[in-house]
């Protein structure tokens, strides 16, 4: 995510997500990371660790313990104003929760 402004508002934050494999390289190199979830919106992650018989990994990330870092809570206050209409965002970013199993599928495939 690029940002442009103070991360204290949310103003003027332009945000672009690309989706790519990482490596452990990239989280090594990583301050913040997060996961999200349809209820769980964003949250912050501490560390990313292998279980036993696996290829060693083992990474912590120094926001994520105690709090969200700046980009994780920045990012979420963009959600949650999209979430509730007090951000204008493209059209087609939340499909409609009431349409028809239908009309949902339509919504998803004008997406791709």
């Amino acid at each position: 995510a690029s940002t442009a402004g103070s991360t204290d508002s949310t103003d003027s934050i332009v945000v672009s997500a690309h989706e790519r494999d990482l490596t452990v390289a990239d989280l090594q190199d990583a301050t913040e990371c997060f996961c999200t979830g349809t209820a769980a919106e964003l949250v912050p992650i501490a560390r990313l660790a292998t279980g036993a018989g696996e290829e060693e990994m083992d990474v912590r990330f120094p926001h994520g313990t105690e709090a969200a870092g700046p980009v994780t809570a920045c990012l979420l206050a963009l959600l949650r104003k999209a979430m509730y209409g007090e951000l204008v965002v493209d059209a087609g970013w939340l499909r409609d929760p009431y349409a028809s199993a239908a009309k949902f599928g339509e919504q998803e495939n004008k997406e791709e």
